[in-house]
């Protein structure tokens, strides 16, 4: 390994911010992203190994850890040869992840150790399982994409015999850490780019709440666990050509549509006039980074303003608006608009919002091994089981063979410590429900639509019926009791 006195490299923004949540909120594993492939066939494990080798040779991030000098983080990376094992064949019986499991769940140590593992698990001669498992401070999703096609690529060589023959890569992570500070500039200096963009911000997100006042089932603990859950969810073919309908006659993009749904079904649920919800941007200004390896992405706050009861078509609007301008200013890092901002902060609470929406539009990546079946799969058990949000809406546009719409879908994943599976439920019901409505007709007015479930609506009938006591209104959502129960706690006949 390279000494620090040659490799004194600063991090990058994103890099900082995740390196300092390890350090001082002990997060864990909740960061590790796990790259998956189901691999049926006769496979070349030489050539596997071989291969992960060459990938990481290929892309540093994978082969950085992060030392501590001067009481700041630094990229160190590491020669390939240095890297330890860097390919772990696994014997384990067919059916069990347990050892998949563990696995996933590996605390890295970013100051000392490359945070990069990958293990082969055999569970028959011609069954197989890749797991890579990396810290997000070395990888984001879109990083996925050239990671599985580079390892199909050197495959396919180490295979045949011979060393991959592909094009250099322009830079490296590091190189883009070093421009990102140079083209930011300083928060300091009134004409750098940073505090053009951090006063967009500045002006952008005073006065917006420093948290939604969602129904949940309980308090926010003191400490975070971040202990997570998820349930499924999708929106249906129908329902899908009608989002992307809407966002091609608004000017907008589904996501947007599905923003402004997000945010009418929030302020309906008592959340307030004043909707913040997060996002994230790939970061990836220069198409030089395209095919690189590394923590690129960007988070940013995106504020709806609900008041007035306005149409959907409206809302769509104010959306659109409020987001462009946002994109345009996406270089300002997150955590210089929180310092920028300086909310109140408080423990086990997102700054700035507590709601993240990401809806991905492209098809997943599968590398190309001959000879091999690949099927790329989800580790949902670790990766949705780890709660960095209040609620995560991690959904994907799907496609038919023909490519047409067949589907927004994914999770729904919420914190633990905040809500019981049977209320994301509900919330995934309800979303349809709004969207459903909204997109049939675009002049409704977000108090409009019914978003009581068949299920409470047959309940609140049954209990009207009874004169039920006061308590019996504690099941229906906070911002519609209202709308459908009397000042005193029994059912009315509103809604």
């Amino acid at each position: 390994m390279r000494t620090l006195e040659e490799n004194v490299i600063p991090v990058s923004s994103g890099q900082y911010r995740l390196w300092l949540l390890d350090r001082f909120e002990r997060t864990g594993w909740t960061y590790n992203i796990v790259v998956r492939a189901g691999l049926t066939g006769e496979l070349d494990l030489a050539a596997v190994e071989k291969a992960v080798v060459d990938v990481l040779a290929r892309h540093e991030a994978l082969r950085t850890s992060f030392p501590e000098v001067d009481g700041v983080p630094v990229q160190n990376i590491w020669p390939t040869e240095s890297v330890p094992g860097p390919l772990r064949v696994v014997d384990v019986p067919a059916g069990d992840l347990s050892a998949l499991e563990e696995n996933g769940r590996y605390v890295f140590d970013l100051t000392s150790e490359v945070p990069f593992k990958a293990v082969l698990f055999r569970f028959a001669e011609d069954e197989f399982l890749l797991q890579m498992v990396c810290h997000h401070i070395v990888i984001d999703g879109w990083s996925v994409r050239p990671l599985m096609r580079d390892l199909g690529h050197a495959y396919a060589a180490r295979r045949d015999g011979r060393a991959p023959e592909w094009e250099p890569l322009p830079v490296q992570f590091a190189d883009f850490a070093l421009w990102q500070r140079e083209v930011l500039g300083s928060a300091d200096d009134p004409d750098s780019l940073l505090t053009e963009q951090l006063d967009f911000w500045r002006t952008a997100l005073t006065g917006m709440p420093a948290e939604v006042a969602m129904p949940a089932d309980r308090e926010r603990p003191r400490t975070t666990t971040y202990r997570g859950g998820a349930v499924p969810f999708t929106t249906g073919a129908r329902l899908h050509r009608e989002i992307r309908r809407i966002a091609s006659e608004s000017a907008a993009t589904p996501f947007m549509v599905f923003h402004a749904v997000l945010a009418a079904l929030f302020s309906r649920l008592g959340a307030g006039d004043d909707i913040p919800l997060g996002t994230v941007t790939a970061g990836r200004s220069d198409e030089s980074l395209n095919d690189l390896v590394g923590f690129f992405v960007n988070t940013l706050p995106l504020r709806t303003d609900v008041s007035g009861d306005p149409s959907f078509g409206e809302l769509i609007t104010r959306v659109r608006d409020f987001d462009l301008r946002a994109f345009d200013h996406q270089d300002a890092p997150f955590d210089e608009v929180v310092q920028a901002m300086a909310p109140r902060r408080r423990s086990g609470r997102h700054p700035l919002f507590q709601t993240m929406l990401a809806i991905q539009s492209h098809a997943p990546a599968v590398p190309d091994f001959p000879g091999v079946s690949v099927e790329m799969q989800k580790a949902e058990t670790i990766e949705l089981h780890s709660a960095k949000f209040d609620l995560y809406f991690d959904l994907a546009e799907t496609w038919t063979a023909s490519g047409e719409p067949a589907g927004i879908a994914g999770h729904l994943v919420h914190a633990a410590d905040l809500w019981d599976e049977r209320s994301v439920l509900a919330l995934a019901e309800r979303v349809n429900i709004m969207a459903e409505a909204l997109a049939a007709d675009p002049d409704t007015r977000v108090s409009q639509p019914d978003i009581l479930l068949p299920r409470e609506r047959a309940l609140l009938t049954a209990e009207s019926d009874e004169a039920a006591p006061p308590s019996t209104c504690d099941h229906v959502p906070a911002g519609e009791r209202g709308r459908t129960c009397a000042a005193g706690g029994s059912p009315g006949t509103g809604g």
